[in-house]
């Protein structure tokens, strides 16, 4: 068994996000394997692939969001680490292995007060501890718990209704409406012992729009908050900007640099990156307008994604947002590693 592996999934739709995580871990010295379960990759895009990761076929899956658990149950490590092909990482996570190697690792959402009693009567889990609500975009694993809980996750799957997800801008009083995410909480909530959860702050595992977060040194993507930490890892969830015209931010300035330099693991032609993240002046001019087109498109007030981002909006406004004193500040990863 190796002693570390990432792990993602992907389709055709998110192969520009996952090069862009690929070329980040080996960027930041972050060489363990990456398997990938290919849920829909188009032949040119396994062939590009196949030199840098393990594709790993993937079977009667109604959606890459449930598909999460079948590469490190194929290919085991002693510390797995499931990214999402939207996070980006920004710094080595030798700290957060050493962590994993005992006990889950996960980081804190947003919603972190998130919390349906009646999950574990839906899923068949039985009663569950309340803690804090973490994000189902980067979760490291250690070897005992990867076997214990992904064939639950997996089970557990079975009994969501994705039409009624987020996803598909299902309604939100939907007992899972941020889909996968709310059923490996509730796993976790169901299976794992007080304490043994070791949660990061959400900034350490940051969502758009990057609050605090400058961008020191593109080539090295160097990004640190004012008080000098680190944050693992960019997750730029809702649109992607390889995808649709986004508002410009850290992560899509990062693109350039992580699809199209000549250093890379693999580099992309220019030809298959959207204008407006190719860089240079064709990227500043695609970004400014991207930026207006983002403008008017939130000025049309139209439905879709905008409207189902809108819903996660309203539910956050409703509730605090302060980080729970339970989440780990940056100054402890060196103490819990």
């Amino acid at each position: 068994m190796i002693s570390c592996g990432f792990y993602s999934v992907a389709s055709s739709r998110h192969f520009v996000g996952l090069v862009a995580l690929l070329n980040s871990l080996r960027l930041t010295g972050n060489d363990a394997p990456l398997f990938v379960a290919d849920c829909g990759l188009t032949d040119l895009q396994r062939e590009q692939l196949a030199p840098h990761v393990v594709l790993v076929e993937v079977e009667d899956q109604r959606s890459p969001h449930l598909a999460k658990w079948v590469a490190p149950l194929a290919h085991p490590a002693e510390v797995s680490v499931l990214l999402d092909t939207d996070v980006v990482a920004l710094c080595s996570l030798d700290p957060l292995v050493a962590a994993a190697q005992y006990r889950p690792v996960v980081f804190a959402d947003p919603l972190w007060h998130r919390f349906d009693e009646n999950w574990g009567d839906l899923l068949g889990l039985g009663p569950l501890r309340r803690g804090t609500y973490f994000n189902s975009g980067a979760i490291a694993l250690p070897a005992r718990r990867r076997a214990e809980l992904l064939p639950i996750v997996a089970k557990a799957q079975e009994r969501i209704d994705t039409d009624k997800t987020w996803i598909n801008a299902g309604p939100p009083d939907y007992a899972f409406h941020f889909g996968d995410q709310d059923v490996w909480n509730a796993v976790f909530s169901a299976q794992l012992p007080p304490n043994e959860l070791l949660v990061f702050e959400q900034r350490l595992a940051v969502h758009p729009p990057f609050p605090l977060l400058r961008l020191h040194d593109e080539q090295t993507l160097d990004c640190r908050y004012p008080d000098g930490a680190v944050p693992f890892f960019l997750h730029h969830v809702g649109q992607k900007p390889w995808l649709a015209q986004t508002r410009p931010n850290i992560y899509s300035k990062l693109l350039p640099r992580l699809l199209l330099s000549d250093d890379l693991a693999l580099r992309l032609d220019r030809r298959d990156v959207p204008w407006r993240l190719r860089g240079r002046a064709t990227g500043q001019a695609g970004r400014a307008y991207a930026a207006t087109s983002a403008s008017l498109y939130g000025m049309r007030g139209r439905l879709g994604l905008r409207r189902r981002l809108r819903t996660r909006t309203a539910v956050l406004a409703s509730q605090t947002t302060e980080a729970p004193a339970a989440a780990v500040k940056p100054d402890t990863i060196a103490r819990e590693a």
